[in-house]
């Protein structure tokens, strides 16, 4: 019996979001989970001050975690998309 295709389309959303989670590098996730807490948009130097990383590491992470589209940059400030943050912070 295949219960995943009965299973609603939030739980399927959240396994495979959980998924993507756990590929991410630790500096990766350290980044978003700074981005998620944070009450408003951040800048690259913001959040290195906030993490024990390297410039290159954070940038790096940046630009990896936009590629996935899990943040957005708009002017120099760095964004995590909404549902990913109440994920983030309700859940994760």
């Amino acid at each position: 019996q295949n219960r995943g295709f009965f299973m609603p389309l939030r739980d399927k959303f959240l396994i495979k979001f959980k998924i993507i989670l756990d590929k991410l590098s630790p500096s990766d996730q350290q980044i978003l989970i700074t981005l998620a807490n944070s009450e408003q948009n951040l800048t690259v130097l913001e959040i290195f001050k906030q993490l024990s990383l390297s410039v290159d590491e954070v940038i790096n992470g940046l630009q990896r975690l936009g590629d996935r589209c899990l943040i957005e940059k708009i002017d120099n400030y760095f964004q995590i998309n909404k549902i990913i943050k109440n994920y983030l912070t309700n859940c994760g």
